[in-house]
């Protein structure tokens, strides 16, 4: 409950009052999850460093939660740490191969990284996935 109304905060555009929430809820500290959750409103909020703690301890206690690992690669996107978040990438997209944004993201990667090879291949596995997706649209 109480973790969906820090959702809710973050999605009203709130991100402090969600992690002021968030950090007075007692809740388990060996939840994943709730880890997973507190990394990512941190990130909204801007706190890069306390965000990648949180998200590290959230992979600590489940390194197979693909969502994990594609929010720490988006944080490390952020702070321009290009081969790590390579790697969480393709662990994410190997833990749950079917995401159409991380596939276009790990593709915009290659494509700044000059592999446009390996580019090419992950926007054609995302256009595989979803044909209709105008974000995907391009010359691979």
């Amino acid at each position: 409950m109480r973790n969906n109304l820090a959702q809710a905060y973050v999605r009203a555009g709130r991100p402090h009052a969600a992690i002021e929430m968030a950090q007075a809820c007692d809740l388990d500290p060996q939840n994943a999850g709730y880890r997973r959750d507190l990394g990512d409103m941190l990130l909204e909020a801007g706190d890069r460093s306390g965000a990648e703690k949180q998200l590290r301890l959230a992979l600590q206690r489940k390194p197979s939660s693909p969502e994990t690992n594609l929010s720490l690669a988006r944080l490390l996107i952020k702070q321009d740490r290009r081969g790590e978040a390579a790697q969480y990438y393709r662990t994410s997209l190997r833990l749950k191969p079917d995401q159409v944004e991380a596939r276009r993201e790990l593709g915009e990667l290659y494509s700044v990284g000059g592999d446009f090879a390996a580019a090419a291949a992950e926007f054609r596995r995302a256009i595989a996935l979803d044909p209709k997706n105008a974000r995907l649209r391009g010359p691979w």
